[in-house]
């Protein structure tokens, strides 16, 4: 499992004559992706200009899946009830 936390409050920052922009603004990504080297593809570019967008989906798809766990779990008591009641 990837290991989510190492990534917080992790920010590309850029300064320029319309102030001061942090990492959660997409075009701030975006501008970081045009600084990778020339020997960068587009896929890494593209793959830059995501991260956010793909580090919120592993956010989402973890809190749902903890929400079906947890429906899963109440659903193994209710049946171990139902089994004891009807034994």
């Amino acid at each position: 499992m990837i290991d989510i936390d190492k990534y917080e409050e992790h920010t590309v920052s850029r300064t320029d004559k319309l102030g001061t922009f942090k990492g959660t603004e997409m075009f701030v990504w975006d501008w970081f992706a045009q600084q990778l080297p020339e020997w960068a593809s587009k896929a890494d570019v593209r793959l830059v200009q995501d991260a956010p967008l793909l580090l919120e989906e592993v956010k989402r798809l973890r809190e749902k899946n903890e929400k079906l766990h947890s429906r899963c779990t109440h659903l193994e008591n209710l049946l171990e009830e139902w089994q004891e009641a009807y034994e």
